[in-house]
């Protein structure tokens, strides 16, 4: 149990996870953290491993699209890229990207969180988290600059449709969502050129609507992400300033509340300048706020020092890795979970309830 004056309650499992499969992944968090956990996702597993690198499929494949070179410096990649861009044959209105594959994946998946729960595995009141991507994050990462504006309401309509059938499919008491806010973020540090004007106010109105599409009785969460490529963000964050600016941005356009955010802490951030902008999120529509600050690299001790300094300026929150595990050795997954155990207390009203 953390020694600390100020004790986190809860853990968020941002993500992905490397393990073999769903049932994996929910034995092993329900294991670790059964009475830690509001919500478990089912990992990413298997071709979402790469968060939204199996999407590049749906352009890749389909003969409506053509791919050109632009130079790497234009966008958020290393090395030059084959972009995708719309035939001149092709009319925007004809444009059929067919199905994304997550409505079917969490369908499936849900099956097994719900064996899982009548095996007494995972706790009747633990929710099933859905993770997905912003339609900006596939249209930056995928589509030519000069077609993002073009194709971004396609890739939208077609995403909507996959979370609506999600809603219909899932009973709105077990389901939990969540937005992953990261080429948003790269946008806003300043590290590409946004496609559209005024930049933060585009942003902020589109993850506003994306929260709203999802109806009250369904939790809702942000991650805003930095990355986790090789355990590097691709902008390390100079402290909470940015997330907190987008964030209050965002709220200022929700009709319902956000059930949860997360924001990443990099292992090194013990220093007070990195939270001191944290006062000033507004909490008002926020039930939920969980630092990613558990880092397996400096274990229990560097994670209380992180929560030391963080609790000056945020008196309650919980606990969670700074970005998806997915990237990470398999082999490292239960000392993270054990880490997350070890320095919050358990959330008040959950139970473990394991195989009798």
């Amino acid at each position: 149990m953390n020694s600390n004056s100020t004790t986190p309650a809860g853990a968020l499992v941002v993500g992905s996870v490397p393990l073999k499969n769903c049932d994996e992944v929910f034995t092993l968090s329900s294991g670790v953290l059964g009475n830690h956990l509001r919500r478990i996702p089912d990992g990413e597993t298997a071709e979402r491993g790469n968060w939204i690198l199996f999407q590049h499929e749906l352009f890749s494949g389909s003969p409506q699209f053509e791919f050109v070179r632009a130079p790497a410096k234009d966008d958020v990649y290393e090395e030059e890229f084959e972009w995708a861009r719309l035939r001149a044959d092709v009319s925007i209105d004809d444009l059929d990207l067919g199905t994304l594959g997550y409505a079917e994946v969490a369908d499936a998946s849900f099956e097994r969180f719900c064996s899982l729960k009548d095996k007494r595995v995972i706790s009747p009141s633990t929710r099933f988290q859905v993770s997905l991507p912003t339609p900006l994050a596939v249209i930056m990462s995928f589509v030519h600059r000069d077609h993002r504006h073009l194709i971004e309401p396609a890739y939208q309509q077609r995403l909507v449709a996959e979370l609506e059938t999600i809603i219909d499919t899932i009973p709105p008491a077990e389901l939990a969502i969540q937005w992953d806010i990261a080429l948003e973020m790269a946008l806003w540090e300043g590290m590409v050129e946004s496609y559209f004007s005024p930049m933060k106010q585009g942003i902020t109105d589109r993850l506003s609507e994306l929260v709203n599409l999802v109806p009250a009785e369904v939790e809702v969460g942000m991650h805003l992400c930095y990355g986790s490529y090789k355990d590097k963000h691709f902008k390390e964050p100079e402290d909470v300033a940015n997330m907190v600016e987008l964030t209050n941005g965002v709220m200022a356009g929700l009709n319902r509340e956000l059930t949860w955010l997360h924001m990443p802490v990099p292992v090194e951030r013990d220093d007070e300048s990195y939270y001191e902008a944290l006062p000033g999120l507004n909490k008002s529509m926020i039930t939920e706020v969980y630092l990613g600050l558990v880092h397996d690299s400096d274990g229990v001790s560097g994670t209380n020092k992180r929560i030391n300094t963080a609790s000056r300026f945020l008196p309650e929150f919980g606990v969670a890795t700074e970005c998806g595990m997915g990237r990470c050795d398999p082999k490292r997954v239960p000392g993270l979970l054990q880490i997350h155990a070890d320095v919050a207390n358990p959330v008040k009203g959950l139970t473990t309830r394991k195989p009798s």
